[in-house]
């Protein structure tokens, strides 16, 4: 029997049952008797209320799976890219401070676009909230390594 028939027929069953008449034009084709509505109405109740708490509930389960997942992710994630910063301090010391020494435009630049890159990557790490915010730190430590990159081309011309 189709859903739709299921319902109509419940529908005036309950009707009847309640009201104690069918209404207009209906024959419900149930059998005589208090409460048949009613016991279908409710059978219906639970196999719809079934039919939608099940689902929802797996719909819930899987989203709150799905966020402690995400999160797991972000921190790992999270993690390596604070790394790659304190990897970044660590070389940006290794070739010491010759910004104030050296004579050459080009170096006094290349170390401030370095040390600016620098922090850039550390501000964006504190205030990362999610993966995209950590590709702003990403980028800004591949803009800080270019600088030091540069910075030691400057140095070696210079000597």
């Amino acid at each position: 029997m189709p859903l739709r028939a299921l319902l109509t027929g419940v529908t005036v069953s309950a009707t009847t049952t309640l009201e104690g008449v069918a209404p207009p034009g209906a024959a419900t084709g149930a059998p005589d008797g208090p409460g048949t509505g009613v016991i279908a109405l409710v059978v219906v109740a639970l196999l719809l209320g079934t039919g939608i708490l099940i689902p929802t509930a797996l719909v819930i389960k899987g989203a709150k799976a799905r966020r402690a997942r995400e999160a797991a992710e972000f921190e790992t994630a999270r993690r390596l890219a604070e790394e790659d910063v304190d990897r970044l301090a660590e070389e940006i010391r290794a070739l010491g401070d010759g910004r104030d020494t050296s004579d050459n435009p080009a170096v006094r630049q290349a170390w401030q676009s370095a040390l600016d890159a620098y922090d850039t990557a550390r501000s964006t790490l504190s205030g990362a909230r999610r993966p995209l915010d950590l590709r702003a730190t990403a980028n800004a430590v591949q803009e800080a390594r270019y600088a030091l990159a540069n910075l030691r081309t400057h140095l070696h011309h210079d000597t």
